[in-house]
């Protein structure tokens, strides 16, 4: 695949390779620093899967532009890298990961292609296939693949529905959102699952959305919260409070889910929203906040949102936001939030986002080190440094940051 976009999952980056001179904390009370530095001579696209699962090896993933490199404990493996790759889907907890390529048709409509996903557990070894028709119109369906014997859930949201396949590649069960014809317009979907793969929680729009204040006949996309079960049996629908959807988190016991939405106005106005459920349906609390990434704590029960400029600390058993922190607009925008395993550290990533010889680049970044009360008592900065996704991940008291050519690994010292 030449011309394909990468998207990067980062996850349980367990693999130490290579070792260059270290680089150390800026700050005299530094809590971490740099002790590895991988060079990769091209641009080579890391994967890293979850954080663990107690019946697996911890699992690294290179991706080049031939092959998919699986280190996962004293196993290497190879295969081939799709000629018509599109992504990489890892488990939550990294038993498995999917691999996604769109095939072009060479009869009936060449307009359409043929979707292929293969399943692979963490050794590499490959599971079983899934292939469905893809019409050119559609987008390409969310895509789970669950650490519950790696089950895959597929969200096609042009339909508004799920599509659920057995640990042999079989279709044991589909569910549709929105009945009654009203899907047809549906443009939105997203999905997060729990780490035991025993629930799903699905974000949820029946069309897409317009100003509120605008003459179109159904301005509000009529977003939902779905919670259902690994079978696929839902098990409740919640109405969203804003219009339009925009992200869903699921905490890894299955306890607490998070949703974020918002309403826009002809007059630029944003209204924005995010709430916390139970797993029962119950609304515990909302913020006018839109966040865009997220992590939990099990350690201590917190989660951690962002957005572009700010980090949030919520208590999930009490559901009060207990710290916020700023971000100014020179450091770049927020990519990529972590818990350390202990959940009395919180990394962030920022980076200049750059339009550089016909992409999206982020330059200049820099790793922030804060306590769960939003202080920060260290910053390492990258400045010679590039990546198109972001690349962070947490294993015990190591940390792992992929940029473009070089991987560094970074440990705590005090």
């Amino acid at each position: 695949m030449k011309n394909a976009s990468f998207i990067t999952f980062f996850v349980f980056l367990f693999f130490a390779v290579g070792i260059l001179p270290a680089q150390k904390g800026i700050n005299k009370q530094a809590t971490y620093k740099t002790v590895q530095k991988h060079l990769y001579q091209n641009e080579t696209k890391l994967y890293a899967i979850g954080t663990g699962h107690e019946k697996t090896n911890a699992m690294f993933l290179e991706v080049n532009d031939k092959n998919i490199i699986i280190r996962s404990g004293s196993v290497e493996k190879q295969i081939a890298l799709p000629e018509y790759f599109i992504g990489l889907y890892p488990s939550r907890g990294g038993a498995y990961f999917a691999v996604a390529e769109l095939i072009p048709q060479e009869k009936y409509r060449p307009s359409d292609k043929h979707l292929r996903i293969d399943v692979y557990s963490s050794e590499g070894d490959g599971l079983y296939t899934v292939q469905r028709l893809h019409h050119y119109d559609d987008p390409v369906p969310q895509i789970i693949v669950s650490d519950n014997g790696g089950t895959l859930i597929l969200g096609r949201s042009a339909e508004g529905r799920l599509l659920f396949y057995s640990a042999e590649g079989q279709l044991a069960g589909e569910a549709v959102l929105f009945g009654d014809g009203e899907y047809d317009l549906e443009r939105w979907l997203k999905m997060a699952i729990s780490l035991d793969g025993n629930r799903l929680a699905v974000c949820a729009g029946k069309r897409g959305a317009s100003p509120m204040d605008s003459d179109a006949p159904h301005p509000s996309a009529e977003p939902y919260l779905f919670l259902f079960d690994g079978q696929g049996v839902k098990q409740w629908q919640k109405r969203l409070a804003k219009d339009t959807p925009q992200n869903v988190a699921f905490s890894p016991d299955g306890r607490s889910i998070f949703t974020a939405g918002f309403s826009a106005y002809q007059d630029g106005r944003i209204e924005k929203m995010t709430r916390l459920f139970r797993d029962n349906g119950a609304v515990v609390q909302s913020w006018p906040v839109l966040f865009r990434t997220a992590d939990f704590s099990p350690a201590t029960g917190n989660a951690l949102l962002a957005d572009r400029s700010n980090v949030y600390v919520i208590d999930t058993g009490s559901g009060q936001m207990t710290a916020k922190k700023p971000f100014p607009p020179e450091q770049g925008l927020i990519n990529a939030v972590r818990f350390n395993t202990t959940g009395d550290r919180i990394l962030v990533l920022t980076a200049v986002n750059r339009f550089d010889e016909g992409r999206f680049i982020f330059k200049q970044p820099a790793l922030h080190i804060l306590t769960p009360e939003g202080t920060t008592v260290q910053t390492l900065p990258f400045p010679d440094e590039t990546f198109l996704e972001p690349a962070l991940q947490i294993d015990n008291d190591r940390v792992f940051i992929g940029f473009t050519h070089h991987l560094y690994k970074i440990e705590k010292t005090r």
